[in-house]
């Protein structure tokens, strides 16, 4: 049956099984670090997926957000758009007011304060090369890591990189000065960010 809408779960089930071929066909050919993928241009066909994987609710309509972007959604009582990343124009400006002269921004929309990225929080680096050393844990992987965080442009630039560690997944939210809280729309409530006990 051809399908003409999206359906959350057929694009889930159908990224998990390219991620399942792609690593297959990878570890066939002896591929199983990320400098080995990188040496034959190959990164995207895994990060692809990955992207695809986090987007099922829409880019910025995930579970997890920043204390900045919730604390925007308060302040419009509008949650930030699921498909652009921001919020209207007209919204930012009935509570910011105009955008100021020296700005060089259109709109609120420009500055990094009213605009968002959707962030791999465990990196995608990393999640490929844990995916290219256990590709038979996929699925554990997928549902242990494989998790997205719509934060503000400003608080994304506080993020630096960090080395893999799938039981911490949330270090470098911890990390940011300051900190970096996170809002699970779906629990309603602030995630501990500490790292899990394995």
């Amino acid at each position: 049956m051809r399908r003409t809408h999206k359906d959350p779960k057929s694009i889930s089930e159908f990224h998990r099984e390219a991620l399942r071929t792609t690593l297959a066909f990878l570890s066939d050919r002896g591929i199983r670090r990320v400098d080995e993928l990188n040496a034959v241009n190959g990164i995207k066909l895994v990060e692809e997926s990955l992207w695809k994987l986090l987007e099922l609710n829409g880019k910025y309509g995930g579970e997890y957000i920043s204390e900045g972007v919730r604390t925007v959604e308060e302040r419009l009582k509008k949650r930030v758009s699921a498909s652009s990343g921001t919020w209207s124009s007209k919204d930012l400006g009935r509570i910011l007011g105009p955008v100021p002269a020296d700005s060089g921004w259109k709109s609120w929309r420009d500055s990094a304060d009213y605009s968002c990225n959707l962030e791999h929080v465990v990196e995608k680096r990393n999640m490929v090369e844990a995916l290219l050393a256990e590709p038979g844990s996929l699925d554990a992987l997928l549902e242990r890591s494989l998790l997205g965080c719509v934060v503000l442009r400003s608080g994304h630039a506080r993020l630096a990189r960090s080395d893999l560690d799938l039981r911490d997944p949330w270090k470098r939210y911890r990390l940011a000065s300051p900190e970096i809280r996170v809002w699970s729309r779906d629990q309603r409530d602030w995630i501990d960010l500490q790292p899990r006990a394995h």
